[in-house]
């Protein structure tokens, strides 16, 4: 991947915004956290750096484990339907420790 021909400015303008990398983050916006889970085996093979300040774990904690481990089975099950029986742009508000996180899924 390359970031050649991106300009960076200073600042941003719709001029300017169509070039910028979104599918290369270097950080995420500090209101929310990134996690990826392998479709197939539902381990959890990235979260961001910030997953601390959301669900008290250590990115060490999270990497590497089951999704269902993390945010418990019943949760992981009702995430599953939902994967099954919506389109995967459908928002899902997933429930941690009594709080909810309104996520964006992705199947694939």
């Amino acid at each position: 991947m390359t970031t050649k021909g991106i300009r960076f400015t200073g600042y941003t303008t719709l001029a300017n915004c169509e070039s910028e990398p979104i599918h290369v983050p270097g950080t995420t916006q500090p209101y929310g956290l990134l996690m990826a889970v392998n479709s197939q085996t539902w381990l959890i093979d990235y979260c961001s750096a910030n997953t601390v300040d959301f669900l008290d774990l250590d990115v060490n904690q999270v990497v590497g484990k089951a999704l269902a481990e993390i945010i418990g089975e019943q949760e992981c099950d009702k995430m599953n339907r939902h994967l099954t029986d919506h389109t995967p742009e459908q928002v899902y508000t997933l429930t941690y420790q009594s709080v909810s996180f309104i996520t964006a899924l992705s199947a694939g």
